[in-house]
């Protein structure tokens, strides 16, 4: 068997079918043709009247040979609906994101504090700047923006058009947001919720300066009750971007910025922390870690998809259908 299956072709090597319960019908078209064909012979009609030595040489036409009939095609019909809802396959299907490059949702914090001149011009700018090269980098993947401060909103959906996209990140400033604060886990939570409507794992990137004291119990709250009601953390990864130097290159003095405790809140929400770089070596690293969460999805989906054949045997079931309605050709019981 091992012999015969090496000489088929790659994909039919790996023939098998979904449901073979289904297959149990063949058997079933075999005794429903037999039992159509004995209840309808001549010999058994005439079993009782004539005797038996006489019967066979009285019994016309025993030998006309094997012709298409209704019963014939009612049970080839049978047969080939059981293999058919027996599912024949012989490819596997891809995931169903396996063409998709993973979704991303942007969360940019608009506090005062990205006004700072710690990173030249500022904060903010170089945020924004950051945001337009990664989306040159996932040229034709989909990415949302979320902009906070004391609330957090939605400035875009999730888009395959950068330019577009681009052109808001343009438009963002300090003072869009008027109230004050600053709300991180709400710009966490908002950016899951977009994530888990849809089909493919996706990643959530936080581009701040800072985040307030209470934001990791907060999220973490906000994970407890997520999970308790859906998976979408799982498949959800979270990198938190700093956007910030320790000291102002200006002056060499001490900023404002704290990146130990961007490391730590990161830690403390299963996040990952990317430092901002001069060069493009943040972006890119930013690129691989949500390029990888997704091949770890993949990976990690249990279930392989086959690829169902068996609608194929549906022509010659309508083929052998249609024949029942000729003149002649119903099935006598």
């Amino acid at each position: 068997m091992s012999e015969l299956l090496s000489l088929l072709p790659a994909d039919m090597a790996e023939f098998h079918f979904l449901r073979p319960l289904w297959l149990l019908m063949l058997p079933l078209a075999l005794a429903f043709y037999w039992a159509l064909l004995e209840r309808h012979s001549a010999e058994r009609i005439w079993r009782g009247v004539i005797a038996p030595h006489l019967l066979s040489h009285l019994t016309l036409n025993r030998a006309r040979g094997w012709r298409l009939e209704p019963r014939l095609t009612m049970a080839l019909a049978l047969a080939f609906a059981g293999i058919a809802l027996a599912g024949p396959t012989w490819q596997r299907e891809p995931p169903p994101f396996v063409e998709d490059r993973a979704p991303l949702i942007i969360a940019l914090d608009l506090s005062p504090s990205m006004n700072s001149v710690d990173v030249q011009p500022t904060r903010l700018i170089r945020a924004k700047q950051k945001i337009r090269d990664l989306l040159a980098l996932r040229r034709g993947a989909r990415t949302a923006l979320i902009v906070y401060r004391g609330s957090a909103h939605m400035v875009l959906p999730l888009t395959d058009d950068g330019k577009i996209l681009a052109s808001y990140v343009d438009l963002l400033e300090t003072n869009l947001l008027p109230q004050d604060g600053k709300r991180t886990d709400e710009a966490l939570h908002f950016a899951a919720a977009m994530l888990a409507k849809d089909p493919v794992p996706g990643s959530i990137v936080l581009l701040t300066d800072s985040v307030e004291g209470s934001a990791a119990a907060r999220v973490q709250v906000a994970d407890s009750v997520r999970d308790a009601h859906s998976t979408s953390a799982l498949n959800t990864r979270r990198l938190v971007w700093g956007i910030g130097s320790e000291t102002s290159p200006s002056n060499g003095k001490a900023s404002s910025f704290k990146r130990e405790g961007l490391i730590d809140f990161a830690t403390s929400i299963n996040a990952s922390f990317v430092p901002l770089s001069l060069d493009n070596d943040d972006v890119l690293t930013v690129q691989r870690q949500i390029d990888s969460h997704l091949e770890q999805a993949r990976a990690s989906t249990s279930t392989i998809r086959w690829r169902d054949a068996g609608y194929w045997l549906l022509w010659p079931i309508v083929l052998l259908a249609g024949l029942s309605f000729r003149r002649g050709w119903t099935v006598r019981w």
